[in-house]
Formats: C-alpha cells, sequence, structure tokens
C-alpha cells in the first residue's frame, strides 16, 4: 500500500513538472508562429508592390541597402523604405522600424500616400542580383521573441520592357 501511494505521487509530480515545461513550449511556438505569420503576410504585400517593377533601381547590383527603388512600366518611381519608430524603440531599449513604400508618378510630379506594409523591424536589408531581383533579409520582433527572414523578390515585368 504504502508502495502504491509513493509510486501516484511520483507519477502526480512527473506529470506536474511535464504538464509545466510542455506550458511554457506552447507558448513559445505560439509567439514564434505569430511573428513567422506577420512576415508572410507582409511578404505578401511587398511581393505585390515589387513585382509590378520592371526595373531596380536601387541598391545597384551587388550591393546591399536598407531601402529599394523601384520602376515601373510607366516610368513611376516606387521607393521602400525603413523609418525608426521612435515609440517602440524606446518600448524596447533598442532601435525598431517599420517598413514603408511610396510611389512617386513622374506624369503628375506628385507621391502617392505613404503606406505601411509592416512595423516591429529590428533590421532590414536588400540585396540586389542583377536589375531584376532583390534578396529580402530580416529580423522582426515582439516582446523579447524574434524571427529572421530571408527571401528572393524576382520583377515579374523585368522584360516586359524589351518584348521577350
Amino acid at each position: 500500500m504504502i508502495a502504491f501511494t509513493v509510486l501516484g505521487l511520483l507519477m502526480a509530480g512527473g506529470f506536474q513538472i511535464f504538464r509545466f515545461f510542455t506550458g511554457r513550449q506552447v507558448a513559445n511556438i505560439s509567439s514564434r508562429f505569430h511573428l513567422q505569420m506577420e512576415v508572410r503576410r507582409a511578404l505578401v504585400n511587398l511581393y505585390g508592390e515589387a513585382q509590378e517593377g520592371i526595373e531596380l533601381l536601387k541598391p545597384d547590383p551587388g550591393s546591399t541597402l536598407p531601402y529599394m527603388v523601384l520602376r515601373d512600366q510607366v516610368n513611376n518611381l516606387r521607393l521602400i523604405f525603413l523609418r525608426r519608430d521612435s515609440t517602440l524603440s524606446e518600448k524596447n531599449g533598442f532601435d525598431t522600424f517599420r517598413l514603408y513604400s511610396v510611389l512617386y508618378d513622374i506624369k503628375t510630379g506628385r507621391c502617392s500616400p505613404v503606406r505601411e506594409i509592416l512595423s516591429g523591424l529590428r533590421a532590414m536589408n536588400f540585396t540586389a542580383h542583377g536589375f531584376g531581383s532583390v534578396v529580402v533579409s530580416g529580423t522582426l520582433t515582439e516582446g523579447q521573441m524574434s524571427y529572421a527572414f530571408l527571401n528572393q523578390i524576382r520583377l515579374k515585368n523585368v522584360f516586359s520592357e524589351e518584348g521577350r
């Protein structure tokens, strides 16, 4: 009887320890999954904006910059850039940025309203691979969690100007 009682107490203690560590891991995985979904949503928006271009003007091929400039079929310029978010920077204790996009219409000489693509970025860079492809790398943070990403975007209309 004493052996069953001791065995029961050991099993209950083991179960409690297992439950404690499993609960912590589930919360950790859930936070990382949320960050991953935010990055995917932002990359879809970034793809939509970048793939309309026919030429990557900045960064130059082989170089890396924290912004990119594209030209589309009607010669409009699209600037995708980072801007420091002072509120989040103070809260996090390190520089935190937001990613924005703006379109400059050559015909009218006006800029579209600035549109936010993603917030909570610790860093983001654009590396050009020729005039029709760019590699996007960055780190998204939320609280103590961070998620690094790397993706390549090819411009859909890169050969449309040449009639290919």
